[in-house]
């Protein structure tokens, strides 16, 4: 993994000004990039002074933050990965006044290609564009043409005004199919450890023999291809509560375990986009339900095991362990000590 925070090199003719504007962490440090010349290619390049090296089947996610200035090079902004490395990985470009992904271009050889733009506030935009390398060898973590349209062609030639500005900052590259948060670095390469959240000693906070689980998520890429844990309720492998992503299965799944048995409750279909999900359960006859978007999708009997030394995990198995995280979005998440109704449920999950 990769990152690097404003270590721009520059090919063609431009005036940069770094400490320009506050950043979108509210720092002063963000760039304001001119360019000097009228005509001609102009790029800023993320990584001049440390190339990456890629391998070719990865694939690699680039993200910056762009700030719309001045001219029509001011408004739009394309990412593109090496061509040398990435033959079909194709560009994006942005509209950064309209806040829109306005071209995706590549081979469809590369089903992981893919682009989207987030709104930050205060007029920047996080711009990001995934792809799969398909040549070994090292490269630029990061090129970013300076143009002055939605046009086609990679890196189409800049044709402004000299006064024209562009606001940049935070540029970062890392391996996977989601842009994490940023991490600044200077120069070079960064890496860091996941983010896990648990709790222990939080059986007051569980409902012991019924319930009620809730999670809104986000969910922006299904490239992996084990179950990713969105709230995990564990003692151990044998006495579980667990609300999941299954990957290969485009599905949320909720998993009671009790006493090694196990049943599961199955709502599939799922895409890309916002899903609220919650899970009412007990050990009723048909007692325990799965609503999704305000749709009941599943009716589960489980066994309720024992949870009074259960720990807590929010966007990870509980117990901490590797390649179980969601490694996507988590807008809310709530635990509630009874079974809510069926009506209940389903207005708490209505979108």
């Amino acid at each position: 993994m990769w990152r690097n925070g404003n270590n721009w090199g520059f090919f063609g003719t431009e005036a940069n000004a770094t400490g320009a504007i506050a950043a979108p962490n509210g720092t002063i440090t963000a760039n304001a990039l001119s360019p000097t010349a009228v005509s001609g290619s102009h790029f800023m390049i993320g990584n001049n002074s440390t190339a990456v090296i890629y391998t070719s089947g990865t694939i690699y996610t680039q993200s910056a933050f762009f700030k719309a200035g001045t001219g029509a090079a001011g408004q739009f902004v394309q990412l593109t990965f090496p061509s040398a490395r990435f033959t079909q990985a194709g560009y994006a470009n942005f509209d950064l006044i309209a806040g829109t992904v306005s071209v995706v271009s590549g081979s469809s050889a590369d089903a992981n290609r893919a682009a989207r733009i987030e709104n930050y506030g205060n007029g920047w935009y996080r711009c990001i564009f995934t792809a799969t390398c398909d040549s070994n060898g090292t490269g630029a973590g990061l090129i970013i043409p300076l143009i002055t349209s939605t046009g086609s062609g990679r890196t189409p030639p800049f044709d402004g005004i000299t006064s024209d500005v562009l606001y940049s900052w935070g540029a970062q590259v890392e391996t996977g199919a989601i842009a994490t948060s940023y991490i600044p670095t200077t120069t070079g390469i960064g890496s860091r450890a996941a983010d896990t959240i648990s709790l222990s000693n939080v059986s007051n906070l569980i409902g012991q023999t019924e319930g009620t689980i809730y999670a809104e998520v986000d969910v922006r890429s299904f490239a992996a291809s084990a179950a990713r844990r969105i709230v995990n309720i564990r003692v151990d492998g044998n006495n579980l509560l667990s609300l999941e992503m299954s990957i290969a299965g485009n599905s949320f799944d909720f998993v009671a375990t009790s006493g090694g048995v196990g049943v599961t409750a199955t709502a599939s279909g799922i895409t890309t986009g916002i899903y609220k999900i919650a899970v009412g359960y007990n050990s009723a006859a048909s007692g325990t339900v799965l609503y999704v978007n305000g749709v009941l999708r599943d009716t589960k009997t489980i066994a309720i095991p024992n949870l009074s030394a259960a720990v807590f995990g929010l966007g990870t198995r509980a117990d901490g362990a590797v390649g179980s995280q969601l490694n996507d979005r988590i807008r809310a998440a709530a635990l509630y000590t009874t079974r809510l109704s069926n009506d209940q449920l389903a207005e708490l999950t209505r979108l």
